[in-house]
Order: C-alpha cells, then sequence, then structure tokens
C-alpha cells in the first residue's frame, strides 16, 4: 500500500494535537461502520491482526489472509479524513498490497448519532490482488439506543468498482447491528449485512457476531466473524484486531 505523499503532512500534524478525552469507538471489527467519529485533535490506528476470507470452494490458491490498515483522524469538530487497505495480503502464491482507500466521515448528527461516510479507491496495487480501476463507495450510518446496554444501527450505501477492461459493478448496502454492553470494557453484537446488485449480479447476505474489549480509554481489542448465508460470495470472514488513538 502506497501513500501519497501529499496527505503525510495532513495526518502528521492531527496526530501531534492533543487526543480527545471520550472513550474510543472504532470502525471495527465486522462489516458495518459506527457513527462516532474521531475527536477533533486525534488520530486513531486500526488493525486486523489478519483478516481472513475464506472462498467456497477449498482451492488454496482461492483463501486470503491480509494485514488490515485504517487510520482515522480528526481534523475539525464533526469530521474525520481516512487512509486504509490491506498493505500486505496473501492470496494463493500471489503477495503484495491491495489498492489505497482513502475517505472521510461527517457527523450530521451528535443525538443517535447519524454520520456520513464517503470514500474513494485508488488502483495503487502492483499485484493482481487489486480491482484494477477506481471505486466510490458513500453511506449514512445512524445509531439508535434500544435500552440500558443495548444499542441498534442502521447502515445504507451504495458502492461501484470498476475492474482492469473499465466495465464496473454497482450494488447497494443494508445492514442492521445489534450490540450489548457486556461489562465496562467488553461488548457483544450481532450483524445482518446484505448487499444487492444494482446491475443484475449477485447479492451477497451475510450474518455475524463479534466482541470487543477496550483497555482504559484509548484502545481496543476485537474479533468477529461472518458468514455468507448464499452462494453468492465468500464462506466466510474472520478478523482480530488491536486499535489505538493517539
Amino acid at each position: 500500500m502506497r501513500i501519497p505523499l501529499f496527505l503525510l503532512p495532513l495526518f502528521a500534524a492531527c496526530a501531534s494535537s492533543a487526543p480527545g478525552t471520550s472513550p474510543i469507538s472504532t470502525d471495527r471489527p465486522g462489516l458495518l461502520y459506527a457513527a462516532s467519529v474521531v475527536p477533533v485533535g486525534s488520530t486513531q490506528l486500526e488493525l486486523a491482526l489478519p483478516q481472513v476470507t475464506a472462498p467456497r470452494t477449498q482451492e488454496p490458491s482461492r483463501w486470503r489472509s491480509a494485514l488490515g490498515v485504517q487510520v482515522r483522524a480528526g481534523v475539525v469538530d464533526g469530521l474525520e479524513l481516512r487512509l486504509g487497505g490491506l498493505p500486505l495480503a496473501l492470496e494463493g502464491s500471489k503477495l503484495g498490497p491491495t489498492d489505497l482507500e482513502l475517505g472521510a466521515k461527517l457527523a450530521l448528527s451528535e443525538r443517535g448519532p447519524i454520520a456520513l461516510l464517503a470514500s474513494f479507491t485508488l488502483p495503487t496495487a502492483s499485484t493482481p490482488l487489486g480491482n484494477g480501476g477506481p471505486g466510490s463507495f458513500l453511506a449514512l450510518v445512524a445509531d439508535a439506543p434500544l435500552g440500558e446496554t443495548l444499542t441498534g444501527k442502521v447502515v445504507l450505501g451504495w458502492s461501484r468498482v470498476e475492474d482492469r477492461d473499465g466495465h464496473s459493478t454497482e450494488s447497494a448496502l443494508l445492514g442492521l447491528l445489534a450490540s450489548k454492553a457486556l461489562s465496562v470494557e467488553t461488548g457483544g453484537y450481532v450483524e445482518l449485512v446484505a448487499q444487492p446488485s444494482l446491475d443484475g449480479g449477485p447479492d451477497p447476505l451475510f450474518a455475524g457476531l463479534g466482541f470487543t474489549r477496550t483497555l482504559g480509554s484509548s484502545m481496543q481489542l476485537d474479533i468477529s466473524l461472518d458468514r455468507a448465508l448464499g452462494d453468492t460470495a465468500p464462506a466466510w470472514f474472520a478478523t482480530a484486531g488491536f486499535s489505538v488513538r493517539f
């Protein structure tokens, strides 16, 4: 994963600012996103150690293991910039980085909360692990308290991806998640994620669960597993991760 040089001063300036005091809230684990935005002056590093994708076939060449990295920086109140990707991925005999993703998340309301997430994927991968063309993603994320220790989440989104030949595919995203605080430090969730095609392609559907544990107010450990409910997607995704806010 190659980071554009013009972005380094911006992320460095965010990292050198004073960190926020609110408890850490991450976009990990699982397939969905948080409605929270990184506090202004803070930088958050979210790692997948590793991220594993299992195919429906038993071919070893179709398995993918990868190191996932997401850097989120609060630049102004209610707005974060994002830089992410898989700097090291192994799929069969292919080893290398995947494409680079640049994005931003904007808080639309602190009550709820509600946020708008937008990202653009650059075809930076020098190996066949990338898509070959650019991609776009847009999502609306909303949280709602369902009880003293229970929270619900709804995610509505759209994505468009191009391949090396310029052919594009579009899909929608509908995600539902319910999370519960099991203790002060530990939480669990279940999620249901649909990605219906908008151009006649496959319609993947996933169900998953995961757990998180915070270490103080600025670190988090997590683990998750998502299983495909049909035969139009990889069989399952699994990940364990670590996040820290500076």
